[in-house]
């Protein structure tokens, strides 16, 4: 049941929907499959989180879930591997200060696309490959300055040497607060 109120607290940000867990197969241990339901939208009832859930809301519910695990016990790491599909603008300010407030306990190590969540780390890195007599390569870059820049402006789809396309991505609020205005995700 903590788990249930945690994973509600931190999907629902004070909507009216909620989460929570159905025991699938049991043993002589507990619950050897569980099932997670959610109701996304008041009104609605809860159903198998495999079933309403779009890419967005998946994104949403697994940042909760891994923000309520890492709640419980000591986390060092927690990896998000694209939690930005299916979400941009607020949102995905959102879910970036949620995770800048989740690296004050853990390392997080996050692969997105979306400005918006880039801009609140603390470190950022280019991962880029290259095709070379027949191999592919791959090579880690750690970004600083305009090179910081120079990125946010590739993930917004424009040049770097777009004047016009510097400006909001500079404009970017670097290592965003957690605390901001609509930090929820």
């Amino acid at each position: 049941r903590r788990c249930e109120t945690g994973l509600t607290a931190r999907c629902c940000a004070g909507k009216a929907c909620g989460c929570g867990i159905g025991a699938g197969w049991l043993n002589a241990n507990g619950a050897a499959r569980v099932e997670f339901m959610v109701r996304l939208n008041p009104g609605m009832p809860a159903l198998p989180l495999a079933k309403p859930a779009s890419g967005g809301e998946l994104s949403r519910i697994m940042l909760a879930i891994k923000s309520a695990a890492s709640s419980t016990r000591e986390t060092a790491t927690l990896v998000f591997d694209e939690i930005d599909a299916g979400i941009g603008g607020e949102t995905g300010a959102a879910v970036g200060a949620k995770l800048k407030s989740l690296a004050s306990d853990s390392q997080i190590i996050c692969i997105t696309h979306l400005p918006q969540i880039a801009c609140c780390a603390d470190a950022r890195f280019r991962v880029v490959k290259s095709s070379r007599g027949g191999e592919t390569m791959t090579a880690v870059e750690r970004l600083a300055g305009e090179g910081v820049v120079d990125e946010l402006c590739r993930m917004m789809g424009s040049k770097p040497a777009d004047s016009k396309a510097r400006a909001p991505a500079a404009g970017l609020p670097m290592n965003a607060d957690p605390q901001a205005k609509g930090a929820t995700a």
